[in-house]
């Protein structure tokens, strides 16, 4: 399997999963990477805040094409984001902006898309 290269990395810094790394990689959207970071004027003593909208995939490119090994994936990925969000302490993330930030996630809505490949004989 070709190595994955990680577009976010996400280090919890607390509880059961304390310093526990989990990587992931972001989607193509219209041929560029799905980040968008947008600041959020707040008032004191939080002046700015950050809010980062990405899209995830579980898909490796260099492997043929399989369901189950992709489910497996996602599988993993919503069990990882699951344990970041639960945390109430702030997580270290390195985006694929490369800035390193403290992080709490608030919410987030997950949706999952499937792609749905024909069998041949």
């Amino acid at each position: 399997m070709a190595e994955q290269i990680n577009d976010v990395v996400i280090v919890l810094n607390s509880g059961t999963y304390n310093g526990e790394e989990y990587g992931f990689t972001l989607a193509l959207v219209d041929g560029k990477k799905a980040w968008e970071c947008r600041k959020i004027p707040r008032e004191p003593p939080s002046m700015v805040e950050e809010e980062i909208e990405m899209i995830l995939t579980a898909r490796d490119e260099e492997q043929p094409l399989g369901a189950q090994s992709e489910l497996a994936r996602v599988n993993d990925i919503l069990t990882q984001i699951q344990r970041v969000a639960d945390e109430t302490t702030a997580s270290t993330m390195v985006g694929i902006d490369g800035v390193t930030r403290h992080v709490l996630i608030r919410y987030h809505a997950l949706i999952v898309a499937v792609h749905c490949y024909g069998l041949h004989h």
